[in-house]
Order: structure tokens, then C-alpha cells, then sequence
């Protein structure tokens, strides 16, 4: 299952790591933000892309 782990940053960032090392055990594919590369699209059209192509949000 590809879930995309969306939240506000910095105040939540031990939640959001919890949350993707349970989903990865889980066996699901996490995407996040915070590990997408330079390339030539905007973050906010790549971010769209990303919940497009997932099961869960």
C-alpha cells in the first residue's frame, strides 16, 4: 500500500518519524516531502502527483 505521511513540520517531527517507521513495518510504502530531490516541477505539482498516485493520505 503507498501511503503518502503528510503533517506540519517541525512541531510534529517525532510524530511523523513514528508514524513512518509503523507504516514501513507494516510493510507499506511511505512518501514525504522532506526526502524529495531537486528537480524541475514545482514541490506543490510533485506533491499532487504523489497523493494522486497513493492508497491513503
Amino acid at each position: 500500500m503507498r501511503i503518502y505521511l503528510s503533517s506540519t513540520f517541525r512541531d510534529l517531527q517525532p510524530y511523523r518519524r513514528s508514524a513512518e517507521v509503523a507504516l514501513r513495518r507494516l510493510g507499506c510504502l511511505v512518501l514525504q516531502m522532506e526526502y524529495y530531490g531537486a528537480e524541475s516541477r514545482t514541490p506543490l505539482a510533485r506533491v499532487r502527483e504523489d497523493i494522486r498516485n497513493c492508497d491513503a493520505f
